[in-house]
């Protein structure tokens, strides 16, 4: 029997290295398969893929086929065809440090398409030497169905989706992996922990952009700038409560309490971070100064059954906006809003 595969070939080949994907990457890849079955000679196989051209991401080409061979076995069939989801790249003399950072960058983008974390079995890398990495990803037993961006209102089939992700992310790679694996997580939970974790993965993405320090605000005072001779005189009885080694360090520091007592508004803290996204909560029904109340009463213990319909709605919508979120964070732009 004969095996036929796709005439694809990168326009111009430089260095060639492959990814060859775990199982959850199969179905995921079976529907880019445009031909597969026997040619009229019944020994004959073909195999051609929707992929026309390879995919430009940043220093390297992609091709996404799957590497078929022609396996016996006897107990069963004759002839079997051995198929392996794999992903060709395309580069320019790259060190195997940042190959994997692409290769993190890709598998992690393929996750969040698919809704199941996707990652290498064996990444076979030519840089100035070549050399062959395996990976042990968690096995899973569960059957994995195919998914795609469509649950998430995004209508776009893989190939577009990767070739519109902002490549510069592969100097992040290892926050993008984090942050897909924490909302795939989400995906297979409920309840409060369900609304927790989309909760964490908006904060991840907005620290991520806006730095870890939100902005600060000072607190207005009935009492006008008189507050500073208030808290002037406090500060001096709290004085006679430090120890006597230290009591200069607090004399010369009291006057900076002053200006550092701030609040620091959560609301204040997503605002500029949506805009940022260009993503708006309420194009999704969502009250947002409702749900950083609804996390701070989790945070502090509030217990809310799995099955409360408020809830279920709310996972509901904070899915949705989360998934936009982070596509839009993925492609650096917004085209869903």
């Amino acid at each position: 029997m004969l095996l036929y595969k796709q005439s694809k070939k990168f326009s111009e080949q430089i260095i060639i290295s492959e990814l060859y994907l775990d199982n959850h990457a199969y179905d995921l890849f079976n529907t880019i398969i445009e031909v597969d079955g026997f040619n009229s000679n019944p020994k004959q196989w073909l195999s051609y893929t929707l992929q026309k051209n390879p995919i430009k991401f940043g220093e390297c080409q992609l091709i996404l086929d799957f590497h078929e061979t022609l396996e016996k076995d006897k107990d069963k069939y004759y002839l079997l065809i051995d198929r392996k989801p794999r992903i060709l790249l395309n580069h320019t003399v790259l060190t195997s440090e940042v190959l994997l950072k692409y290769s993190c960058l890709i598998t992690s983008c393929l996750s969040f398409f698919q809704g199941n974390d996707i990652d290498y079995k064996i990444a076979i890398l030519n840089s100035i030497e070549t050399s062959t990495v395996q990976h042990r990803p968690k096995e899973d037993k569960v059957k994995v169905l195919n998914k795609n961006l469509g649950r998430f209102l995004i209508n776009q089939p893989i190939l577009e989706f990767l070739s519109k992700v902002n490549h510069s992310l592969v100097n992040n790679s290892d926050f993008v992996d984090q942050t897909i694996k924490l909302f795939n997580q989400a995906l297979s939970s409920d309840g409060t922990t369900e609304f927790m974790l989309y909760y964490t993965v908006l904060e991840k993405l907005r620290n991520e952009l806006q730095g870890n320090k939100p902005n600060k605000e000072k607190f207005r005072f009935t009492i006008g700038k008189r507050i500073n001779d208030f808290i002037r005189a406090k500060l001096q009885k709290i004085k006679a409560y430090v120890i006597d080694k230290e009591k200069e360090v607090f004399e010369s520091a009291k006057d900076d309490k002053l200006v550092n007592i701030k609040y620091l508004p959560q609301k204040d803290q997503f605002t500029e971070f949506f805009e940022i996204m260009k993503i708006n909560p309420t194009n999704f029904d969502l009250e947002w100064k409702g749900k950083v109340s609804l996390r701070g009463a989790i945070f502090h213990g509030k217990y809310i059954e799995s099955d409360d319909p408020l809830l279920i709605d709310t996972n509901s919508k904070m899915q949705l906006f989360c998934a936009n979120t982070l596509y839009n964070y993925l492609i650096g732009t917004n085209e869903t809003n």
